[in-house]
């Protein structure tokens, strides 16, 4: 792991202990004392020298920091727990916890500052600190597919000089490919090279990324060489050091990941006021993600890394995943490698980072009929291991051992009831239960999962209701529902989900108004909703409580679907008052109206300027349609199932010069008594310039 993601696991911390709130005093100092030894902590990472030893005993260190990560994020969800409890069982609770808590924090962040003062005291190896200067790739390479890009950029960099290049003393070859195709390990493998290595007097390896700065790449350049790292800041002495370590030396040097901003004249500096002293033959080999820095460092030298076919992806996927004493056989198995490889797009970076993560993970105790059905299990760095359990175990009961998850896929998985252990994943952030069709109900312990913020629970067709307890999940930004036919009602207390982004569907109860279910005032405060909202089962305006769903306040939600119940015998004004009420922000650009009860619609409907598809079905009483050639940006238009349509315009339109203008795609379906465009023909002579596709249920054209 890298100095800079500790320092993000350290400001994690840190930002955790902000969010616990604890009244006792003694609890609150300790709290205190912890929060300034992380503050130390965190300082210490801006120490110069501490960084280049940071990698020799990193795990270490970032085993602690875990550590002290998983308890704190567990005592956050416990004082959570305890806002919905009694007092005096939140009192015996806190008790319990709060001191085993602090004994196990104080003791980890001991392990933490011993490591950091090791570090402060120690000396880092030459090898080792010369590993990580060059980007520090773990383990043994595993190139596929690589072998005649690596002998052509070696053969350009032995190659003796000519008059074919243009500066003798400094060829650049500029190596360009998105990010994780293989540049910086292509040049890696080029400097370990024996022929390379005993060509060059010097190979210097400077990684850059964010900013190209001349005076911080000779600082790296000295720090390569001399394994110190320069304290001065002035570039004429720094251009002077530079000038003693490679002054008539034929070197190689990589600058890793140059960014775009890069530009000629700080290019021309590097170059030529302080590289220019090293002896002829001397290279350099840029690595980057950007044409435009090819172009200016070395373009007639460019070389474009592509990404690996299909073939060498699999193969390189293989050799990173199984064991050199293992074979593939398992046509099953198989499958889903060849999978897995064929999603990473022929990016080396993916296939090895999840193949890695595989390695020992082929062999697991789950019947391999059930393995397939985990799709994506998620674990923190420590557990990401072998499920294990025994043959008669099923899914559920092996998961809630993983108790540090954080992320778990369980869609398809043929589940018909996920266990109240469920509980047990107190850190769990995403959870996936879409398309279980024999799922009836979700456990109540689900509502204790406190970290909760995407709940997916599309096409679970037999879902029929959520618990009540889900309203304490204040964390909850996502919860996709789509297609869960069976589920008609939302509890009571939506509205608490402050935090909600996401909520496909919201079910009216088709039951007695009076029961304790949502309504639609439960929509009034989610201001933050996006993307699409199916509202379902609309009926009675007061008993809906349509008015308080303050739709125009939602300007993020862009898709509207509105649906009547078609079997409850509304009368005509309620579903007109309705739909009055319900009105959306301008920004909306999708809007379906179906079974709709009312003969007229909502005026607010002509004034969608930003809508792009309109579909209006199954409006039995309805005669005619609003005004649509006001909509400039309409795009699709259907209209299906209309019994008593007989117009679509009832009124004049404003000007048949901008008629419909963006209209793209016209499906007229199932309208036995339309007869026309326009009541008083006045658009007869109307075109549709744009038209592509027209439908009338039984022909297309």
């Amino acid at each position: 792991m890298a100095e800079g993601n500790l320092v993000g696991v350290v400001d994690r911390i840190q930002r955790l202990l902000e969010c616990l709130d604890l009244k006792d005093i003694t609890e609150k100092q300790r709290l205190d004392e912890i929060k300034k030894d992380f503050s130390m902590l965190r300082g210490s990472f801006d120490d110069a020298e501490l960084k280049k030893k940071l990698y020799s005993d990193k795990l270490l260190l970032k085993d602690s920091l875990a550590d002290v990560d998983d308890l704190l994020t567990k005592m956050l969800a416990l004082t959570w727990r305890t806002r919905h409890v009694s007092a005096p069982k939140k009192l015996i609770m806190m008790m319990n916890t709060t001191t085993a808590f602090f004994n196990s924090i104080s003791s980890k962040m001991d392990n933490a500052m011993q490591i950091v003062k090791q570090l402060q005291n120690s000396s880092v190896p030459e090898a080792e600190a010369e590993e990580e200067q060059r980007g520090n790739v773990s383990g043994e390479i595993i190139v596929v597919g690589r072998d005649h890009h690596l002998a052509q950029i070696t053969e350009k960099l032995l190659k003796k000089d000519d008059d074919d290049v243009e500066d003798k003393n400094l060829m650049v070859i500029p190596i360009v490919g998105i990010g994780g195709v293989g540049k910086t390990i292509i040049a890696m493998l080029i400097c370990d090279d024996q022929m390379v290595k005993s060509h060059f007097d010097l190979t210097i390896w400077v990684s850059l990324g964010v900013a190209f700065d001349v005076k911080a790449i000779m600082k790296q350049i000295i720090s390569f060489i001399t394994h110190n790292y320069p304290t001065i800041s002035d570039f004429k002495e720094l251009q002077a050091l530079v000038f003693s370590e490679i002054r008539r030396k034929r070197f190689l040097l990589v600058l890793d990941d140059v960014p775009p901003n890069v530009d000629e004249q700080s290019w021309k500096v590097l170059t030529s006021e302080i590289l220019s002293v090293g002896a002829n033959g001397s290279r350099i080999i840029v690595t980057t993600r950007h044409t435009k820095v090819a172009e200016i460092t070395g373009k007639n030298q460019l070389y474009h890394l592509e990404e690996l076919h299909e073939k060498e992806a699999w193969l390189l996927f293989q050799k990173v995943a199984v064991r050199e004493e293992e074979e593939l056989t398992d046509p099953e198995m198989i499958e889903i490698g060849q999978g897995i490889a064929k999603r990473c797009r022929g990016i080396p970076f993916l296939i090895t980072a999840i193949g890695s993560l595989l390695h020992s993970s082929w062999q697991i105790s789950i019947p391999s009929s059930n393995l397939k059905r985990i799709r994506s299990l998620f674990l923190p760095w420590q557990y990401q291991r072998a499920i294990e359990g025994g043959s008669s175990q099923s899914i559920c009961d092996v998961i809630p051992k993983f108790e540090w998850l954080r992320m778990l896929d369980l869609h398809n998985t043929g589940i018909k009831k996920l266990p109240d252990s469920i509980s047990e994943l107190k850190l769990l952030c995403y959870l996936d239960l879409s398309q279980n069709g024999d799922i009836k109900a979700l456990p109540k312990s689900i509502c204790g999962l406190y970290f909760l913020q995407t709940l997916k629970l599309n096409h679970c067709s037999n879902l029929q209701t959520l618990p009540r307890g889900i309203t304490r999940l204040f964390n909850l930004r996502h919860l996709e529902n789509k297609s869960c036919h069976c589920l008609t009602q939302m509890p009571r207390g939506l509205s608490q989900l402050s935090n909600l982004r996401t909520l496909s569907e919201f079910g009216l109860s088709k039951d007695n108004p009076s029961k304790p279910n949502g309504k639609l005032d439960e929509l009034s405060c989610l201001n933050y909703l996006r993307g699409e909202i199916k509202i379902k089962n609309l009926r009675n305006p007061k008993d809906d409580k349509t008015a308080a769903a303050n739709m125009k306040g939602k300007k993020d939600v862009l898709s509207l679907i509105l649906i009547w119940d078609i079997n409850s015998s509304v009368n005509e004004a309620d579903c007109e008052e309705a739909l009055e009420d319900l009105e959306p922000h301008p920004n909306l650009r999708e809007l379906s109206i179906s079974t709709y009860g009312g003969s007229k619609f909502s005026s607010w409907l002509s004034l969608l300027k930003n809508l792009v598809k309109l579909s209006i079905s199954r409006c039995n009483r309805c005669h005619c349609l609003p005004r649509l050639d006001q909509l400039t940006n309409l795009q699709v238009l259907v209209v299906d199932e209309l019994m008593n349509l007989e117009y679509i315009m009832d009124e004049t339109p404003s000007s048949t010069t901008t008629w419909f203008s963006s209209l793209k795609e016209l499906r007229l379906t199932n309208l036995p008594k339309l007869k026309g465009w326009c009541k008083d023909n006045s658009c007869e002579n109307a075109t549709f310039s744009c038209l592509s596709r027209l439908s009338n249920g039984e022909s297309e054209y």
